[in-house]
């Protein structure tokens, strides 16, 4: 299809792009090998390639702010999967949720202000809340069952996620202003991934 143009490098195995606001700048993930998955990015304008990552990690689940300065995402880089922010404008990268306990799914809330991501625990799985502005945390649920998936509504008055139990899986709403949760829907079958309408 001559309407169609390669954004990534065409020697490479390129998935889950975004674009980062503001720019021409497009990121996704290439995956090396079973243990190195990489963050890269291409300029549309220029068609520059550019690796974010260091050798020998495991990274992706990317969210950027909405104004394109900060990159959260999830990387091996310092052992276990931890959540870190990228400032796009400095270079720095910082450590949002590093510990031995897996950190992983980061959510960013359509403000920027909330960024929510998942942790793996022996007594179960946390989703927790971390304020972008002044850094305080929370845990907003705990369960038995993997928590994955979390989509925010527009608004954010509430997001949804998927609760991964075998057979089925299940999608809920959670409303935090009111801590209270909905079932949205029981019975899907696995690797659900719930999206908001665009008016939400």
């Amino acid at each position: 299809d001559r309407n169609l143009t390669f954004i990534s490098p065409t020697n490479l195995v390129a998935e889950m792009p975004i674009v980062r606001p503001g720019t021409q700048q497009v990121f996704y993930i290439v995956s090396k090998s079973s243990e190195e998955r990489f963050i890269y990015s291409t300029d549309v304008t220029s068609g520059l390639h550019q690796n974010w990552s260091p050798e020998g990690a495991l990274e992706g689940g990317m969210a950027f702010s909405p104004d394109g300065r900060f990159l959260y995402f999830v990387s091996t880089r310092s052992g276990s999967p931890g959540v870190y922010r990228r400032d796009m404008n400095e270079g720095v990268v910082e450590e949002i949720a590093v510990n031995d306990q897996p950190q992983f799914d980061p959510r960013l809330s359509p403000d920027g202000r909330e960024l929510l991501y998942v942790e793996w625990t022996d007594q179960g799985y946390l989703l927790h809340s971390w304020n972008t502005e002044n850094g305080s945390r929370r845990i907003v649920l705990r369960d038995s069952i993997l928590i994955s998936n979390v989509q925010w509504s527009k608004s954010d008055y509430s997001f949804v996620y998927v609760r991964n139990e075998r057979p089925y899986w299940e999608v809920r709403e959670y409303f935090p202003l009111r801590d209270s949760i909905y079932s949205v829907r029981w019975g899907i079958p696995p690797v659900a991934d719930p999206l908001y309408s665009p008016n939400g």
